[in-house]
């Protein structure tokens, strides 16, 4: 899928052919496991940060 502009003209999904909807879902799934990977993982630094916290100090 090329490069598109930031500012498109048509963002009605319904005038985009089944393979590049298909696309477009990939692609916004993938966005949605990125900032659930990002969430999780700053979950787990803030509970490493408190627990360390209690260790050492």
């Amino acid at each position: 899928m090329p490069r598109s502009s930031r500012n498109h003209k048509n963002i009605k999904l319904k005038d985009y052919s089944e393979q590049q909807l298909v696309k477009i879902r990939e692609k916004v799934e993938d966005f949605e496991r990125f900032v659930n990977l990002n969430a999780l993982v700053l979950g787990i630094l803030q509970v490493l940060s408190l627990e360390m916290q209690q260790l050492h100090f």
